[in-house]
This record gives C-alpha cells, sequence and structure tokens, in this order.
C-alpha cells in the first residue's frame, strides 16, 4: 500500500499527540490560571487588612464589594483631600510672592530711609557739636 506524500504515517498515533499537546497547554493555562487567582486573593487580602485598619471603627470589610466600596471611598475621599491641600499650596505661594514684593518695597525704602538718616544724624551731630560749644563757652 502506497501512502500519499502529505498523508500521515499513522493517524491513530498523530491524534495521540494532538490529545497530549492539547491536555499539555490546558494543564499549563490551568497552572497559570491558579497562580493568578492565589495572587489576586493575596492582593485582596491586603488590602482588605489596610482598608480595616483605616477605619476599624466601623464594620470590618469582608466580601470583595466591600472591600473594593471601602476602598474607593476612601481613596476618592483622599482626592478630595488632596485637591484641598493643592488649592491651599497654590494660596500661599501667592501669598508668599505678595510679601516677597513687599519685602523688597520696604527693603528699597530702608535704603531711601538709611541715605537721609545718616544726613539727618550727620546734622544732628553738627547741631550737638555746636550745642556743647555754646554750652562750655557759657560756662566760662
Amino acid at each position: 500500500m502506497m501512502r500519499a506524500k502529505n498523508q500521515p504515517l499513522n493517524p491513530v498515533r498523530n491524534t495521540n499527540i494532538r490529545n497530549i499537546r492539547r491536555a499539555q497547554k490546558r494543564a499549563h493555562h490551568n497552572e497559570l490560571e491558579r497562580k493568578r487567582r492565589k495572587e489576586i486573593k493575596f492582593y485582596f487580602e491586603r488590602l482588605k487588612n489596610t482598608v480595616n485598619r483605616i477605619d476599624p471603627a466601623k464594620e470590618l470589610a469582608t466580601s470583595r464589594r466591600k472591600i473594593l466600596t471601602k476602598s474607593a471611598n476612601y481613596i476618592m475621599k483622599k482626592e478630595g483631600n488632596l485637591h484641598l491641600i493643592k488649592n491651599e499650596i497654590l494660596a500661599i505661594k501667592n501669598q508668599n510672592r505678595l510679601l516677597e514684593a513687599q519685602v523688597k518695597s520696604l527693603e528699597m525704602k530702608n535704603i531711601a530711609l538709611t541715605e537721609d538718616e545718616r544726613r539727618i544724624l550727620d546734622e544732628l551731630d553738627q547741631d550737638s557739636s555746636k550745642s556743647s560749644e555754646l554750652i562750655e563757652s557759657d560756662d566760662e
């Protein structure tokens, strides 16, 4: 019996090989799926512990729905706080800019006053030395 060029040698053997490959692929897929589920369970457990630690006074989150709901609420609350803090920081930065401008203005005025004060002090020194001379001459 002659076989065709592309015809398999033993159709039963090829079917067995295909079944073995399918079983290996399925086993590999099942292992990956078990690993994925185990990882999800681990992170849900961590999230549950975190959520229950954040608000221990209230009912403990045990179901995945409660864990996710509490987590989402907590995140939204923190986002709101973050928004308020960012606005506060912007307001403080604006206040700082205004204060820096006022400081510069006062420094400039101080420089001008300092020059005027020196001139006035010099005049006062001259006047006081004249007064001292006059008082000394009156005493004699």
